[in-house]
């Protein structure tokens, strides 16, 4: 049956059946343009024309209406089958007496054209030993009728050989569609397999995402809390920046790429968060993420200030604002509580922005505090 297979999504399969279905819809409009085409330039030589007639229409019928069984349900139906094979059947009976004897096996008989057709059709179904017997009829409806009126030695090899032709193309379209719809088939389980394999990885990508951004981040937090080693405004920060960054994790990841500004700034303050420093990250006006190249720049160079910073020990505040748009991305790094930052250390930051023709420099700042002005264009 040419039907999708239980409990499987197949569009290769689906794609396969329909372009069969089209291919034996295709050949059966040619055989009816081909048939009414010899009706009308052969109309005076039959010895019945109106019996031509009415086979051409019955055929014609015939054809739209198990055309559109076999389009509706991708397959031809037992009963569809049965009920084309009889009007076949019929049209050849009717066609044998409108045609003169000594034509019967010539050129005005279209029948045999059709009866072939019809046999092929046959084969788009369930492979039922009936449906091969039908065909044999097929051809065995023709060579009575061309074998009625008793024709020459030459002839009758003639008919004989036409008669086999409706079972032998019935059993090639089988044998084709066979092999047609088992390929399909052997795709499709290869594809549902590859999907399946994705879709494993993608929910394993996502646990490790969570546990990385999510989980650990929460435990940290608690253990901080459940301690109460620190003061009430020291906590304030601490649960600012962690809501900050729970906030980036339960974003959608393809808006939030893992080589992004706000990703990678975020697991650098997780990382350096816990050496004492309270970090504060105002990026509400970071309208457009920089480039990937920029980014790792800025975060390298954020991660150098914030190295030469704690270097000396102790503790303190570090805040970072960044702001940006399709031009370029600014950060504004702010140390409270600890000496002015080495040239050093603005040295390295330079260094790890001149791949991208960022800049470093120091910006006015009050009495206690250093504030860096990192620039990266876009």
């Amino acid at each position: 049956m040419l039907s999708r297979p239980a409990g499987l999504t197949a569009p290769v399969t689906e794609r396969a059946g329909r372009s069969l279905v089209f291919l034996l819809l295709a050949s059966r409009a040619i055989c009816c343009a081909y048939a009414g085409t010899v009706v009308a330039m052969n109309i005076i030589g039959y010895q019945r024309p109106r019996l031509a007639i009415a086979a051409l229409l019955l055929a014609l019928s015939a054809s739209v209406a198990s055309g559109a069984l076999a389009w509706r349900d991708q397959a031809v139906p037992d009963t569809a089958g049965l009920l084309d094979t009889a009007t076949a059947a019929l049209v050849q009976i009717i066609l044998m007496l409108a045609i003169r004897p000594a034509d019967r096996i010539g050129s005005l008989n279209w029948a045999l054209a059709y009866s072939v057709s019809c046999a092929s059709w046959l084969a788009l179904g369930k492979l039922r030993w009936w449906r091969a017997l039908l065909a044999c009829l097929l051809g065995a409806a023709y060579g009575v009728g061309a074998l009625s009126e008793r024709p020459g030695t030459a002839m009758s090899v003639t008919a004989l050989v036409n008669a086999v032709s409706p079972p032998l193309y019935f059993g090639i379209a089988a044998a084709v569609f066979t092999v047609v719809l088992r390929i399909a088939t052997e795709l499709d389980g290869g594809l549902l397999t590859e999907q399946r394999q994705l879709g494993e990885a993608a929910r394993l990508a996502e646990r490790q995402r969570l546990f990385r951004h999510v989980h650990r981040r929460v435990l940290a937090s608690l253990d901080v809390l459940a301690l109460g080693a620190l003061p009430a405004t020291e906590l304030r920060v601490r649960a600012q920046a962690e809501a900050r960054a729970l906030r980036r994790a339960f974003a959608d990841p393809a808006g939030l790429p893992a080589d992004g500004f706000q990703v990678l700034l975020a697991d650098l303050i997780t990382t350096r968060v816990r050496d004492g420093w309270m970090i504060h990250v105002v990026d509400d006006e970071l309208h457009a993420a920089p480039a990937t190249a920029a980014a790792r720049a800025l975060i390298a160079a954020i991660a150098e200030l914030i190295a030469e910073i704690t270097a000396t020990g102790g503790t303190g505040q570090i805040h970072i604002h960044a702001w940006g748009d399709n031009d370029a991305t600014s950060v504004i790094v702010r140390v409270t509580g600890t000496r002015q930052l080495a040239e050093s250390g603005l040295d390295r930051a330079r260094t790890c922005l001149a791949a991208v023709a960022g800049t470093v420099s120091r910006n006015p700042s009050l009495r206690g505090e250093s504030r860096i002005l990192l620039r990266a264009p876009a």
